[in-house]
């Protein structure tokens, strides 16, 4: 048994300078990312026609507006103005509602200073401006002409969207 031992040991000592025989496998590890350019409305200037329009409004109003887009890379996209909320409007035919009282007055938003294109949502009416990058959307706005208002204050608030 002793000898039996001897071998043993004998055997272990010389499995322990043997070199290990490994294998080596290698893999690909595919690395992604998606970077998107990035744009916000940085400015919007009111639109504000003449105070103290006579009524019955029968000579064309006009105001004007200016919408600051800038997008952080090389993007181009759209802008669109919903239908405001004035009682019953609809981008075809906006209104603002009489401050205090139940009076409309009726307007509309254009993407030219013709007046030939309605400025619209996307989705119902009108066209949108395309942008692209940096750049400045005009907004040209008109009173409906002939309508009679009551005397007031009118007031809308129209919500401008930039796609890309």
């Amino acid at each position: 048994m002793k000898h039996f031992y001897s071998s043993l040991v004998a055997c272990v000592l010389l499995a322990a300078n043997l070199p290990i025989l490994a294998e080596t496998t290698t893999s690909g590890l595919k690395i992604t990312a998606r970077t998107v350019g990035k744009c916000g409305i940085t400015s919007i200037t009111n639109l504000a026609f003449k105070t103290d329009i006579p009524t019955p409004i029968s000579i064309i109003q006009e105001a004007h507006s200016v919408i600051v887009i800038f997008c952080s890379s090389a993007v181009t996209g759209l802008v669109s103005l919903n239908q405001g909320e004035g009682s019953g409007a609809t981008c075809n035919e906006r209104r603002m509602t009489q401050q205090g009282g139940t009076g409309l007055l009726k307007y509309q938003l254009y993407r030219d200073d013709t007046g030939s294109t309605v400025f619209g949502d996307g989705a119902t009416c009108g066209a949108t401006q395309p942008f692209s990058y940096t750049d400045l959307i005009n907004v040209y706005g008109r009173l409906v002409v002939p309508q009679s208002p009551a005397p007031g204050l009118y007031s809308d608030t129209i919500t401008a969207t930039v796609t890309f």
